[in-house]
Parts: structure tokens; sequence; C-alpha cells
């Protein structure tokens, strides 16, 4: 099943996605085990499969598809959730990822604790009063008090990792009221992406009980990945 033959087009992945409910964005490394899509950023797929990145074609380019299942569903998080690196998590799955990784500590609980970097903390302050914060606009605020360095940008996987912030969408930098350059992330906390009953739900389970849900999961698709890989992949 975790292979690139198996999804042709969107349509295709879509469905393995809300079956599986989980998955690295693409194999390689780490995660090959747990992605449904297979090979690095410069691997040429088979011939016959129809699959190429960075074309822009909606049905066909795996990168469109990240900012396509955020515009048309509700049901699908992206973030880099997995390894550090970018993944997604469909609305079944998400209390139990969200259980095994805050194990019922919001942000401010797990920062009192010592769990979550100041750096962290900082990030998510500007982040939570908003409907959503883009990367160029974050790093902006950032630099106009002191600075944006590598311990923002580690901050920043640290609070996807947590499941504290997800990818809400994509936005165009703006000059003279025209777009240009590269889109740029948009993120937003959970709560604010999901609904109150998901969050609701994640709060009553057991952290142990849900990444022992995702294990039995994991064993099901992905018979293959070793103890080590699953408490990492399971953990963030």
């Amino acid at each position: 099943m975790s292979c690139i033959m198996t999804v042709n087009r969107y349509d295709d992945f879509v469905s393995l996605l809300l079956e599986t409910g989980f998955t690295v964005l693409v194999g390689g490394g780490a995660g090959a085990p747990f992605a449904l899509l297979q090979g690095s950023w410069t691997d040429t797929p088979p011939e016959h499969s129809p699959i190429r990145w960075h074309t822009g074609d909606p049905d066909t380019d795996p990168w469109q598809w990240r900012i396509r299942l955020l515009t048309e569903r509700d049901d699908v998080a992206y973030a880099k959730l997995f390894f550090g690196r970018a993944g997604y998590v469909t609305r079944e799955w998400a209390p139990f990822f969200l259980s095994a990784r805050r194990r019922g500590r919001d942000l401010g609980e797990a920062y009192e604790d010592g769990l979550v970097s100041r750096a962290a903390k900082l990030v998510y302050d500007e982040i939570a009063p908003k409907d959503g914060l883009s990367m160029f606009k974050l790093r902006k605020l950032f630099k106009q008090r002191g600075g944006w360095g590598t311990e923002h940008e580690r901050a920043l996987i640290e609070l996807q990792r947590r499941m504290d912030i997800t990818v809400a969408g994509e936005e165009y930098p703006e000059s003279h009221g025209r777009s240009r350059g590269w889109p740029s992330s948009v993120f937003t906390t959970s709560e604010r992406f999901w609904s109150e009953d998901l969050m609701r739900e994640a709060a009553r389970l057991d952290a142990a009980d849900a990444a022992g849900r995702i294990e039995v999961q994991i064993a099901r698709y992905y018979p293959n990945a070793k103890p080590a890989a699953i408490r990492r992949f399971i953990e963030g």
C-alpha cells in the first residue's frame, strides 16, 4: 500500500488518507514506512505514473494537495507532525495524536512544567490571538522586536509536533496592494482549527491509551515499522 504506484491522483490520495488516518507527506529516510507516497523531492516517479511534483496541477502535483485539502475539507490537518517533517492527520485520528502529544497539558501548562521552550511560548503567544498568522508576518513581527533566529525556526516545528499550532492555508506577501513572491504558510492554533467537540474528545482520552490505539493502526497499515520509529512517530 505504501507506494507511490498506489496513488495516481488527488482523489486516490484522499481516499487512502481517510482510510489510514495519517501519513508523512512523502517517504524517504526515517519517515518512509509511514508514507503513502514514496520517494524524495527530486525522484522521478515511474513513467506510467501521472504524479509529478511542482507542476502546479491540482490533480497530480502532491505539493498542491496540501492547500487543496485545507481549502476543500475540514477533516484533515497538515503540519510538520512527524519526525519534524510535514504530514497529515485526519479528524478521526487527531484526538488520539493530540492526547498522546500533549498528555493533558495545554501550551501554558507545558511551558510552566519546563516541557516547552521559551522561544516556542513567544511564537505561540503571537499566533494564538489571531485567526491566522502567515510565516512572513510572524518573522516581520520578531524582527521588529530584536530578531528572528534559528531558535524561532525550531520553535515553529516544536509547536507543530506538539500540535499546539497547525497550518491553516497560505498567503502571498503584498507590495503596493499586489501579491508578489512565494506563498507563505499561515498558522493557527489547533483549538481554532478543530472543533470544540474534537478538543474535548482529545482531553478526555488517556495519553497511553491514545498511543496504543495509534500503534494498532500502524500495525495494520505499516507492519514493517520498527518500534523505535513507531514511538518517534507517535510522540512527534
